[in-house]
């Protein structure tokens, strides 16, 4: 891992990652990995895993949201008659009245 000095600056690292893990596997087949010794690889040197707890799947938003969606529905269809009665009065006082109509409305 590339490392910095006391004044700040990067470094490369002595040896490659991958270079480490070639040599590290060399030692383990010629049995040379030991605590202490000159020639081999030391298990200081492996990198320590950090222990990590996996969190639950989030999921996707829509499935998440279903209930509101169904309570959106229900309010929605609780309105409705309502809603089409002003609908269709809105329309009704729209549409332009016939030439009796006008005549009946007017008395």
């Amino acid at each position: 891992m590339p490392t910095k000095s006391k004044n700040g600056k990067w470094h490369k690292p002595k040896l490659s990652r991958r270079v480490a893990k070639v040599l590290r596997k060399e030692s383990l087949r010629q049995g040379q990995y030991s605590i202490g010794t000159n020639d081999g690889w030391d298990p200081l040197w492996d990198k320590r895993r950090s222990n990590t707890v996996q969190s639950a799947p989030r999921g996707h938003v829509h499935d998440n949201k279903i209930a509101e969606r169904v309570q959106k529905v229900d309010d929605g269809l609780a309105q409705q008659e309502e809603l089409l009665k002003a609908h269709r009065k809105a329309e009704a006082d729209r549409k332009p009245k016939s030439f009796l109509e006008k005549i009946l409305a007017s008395d």
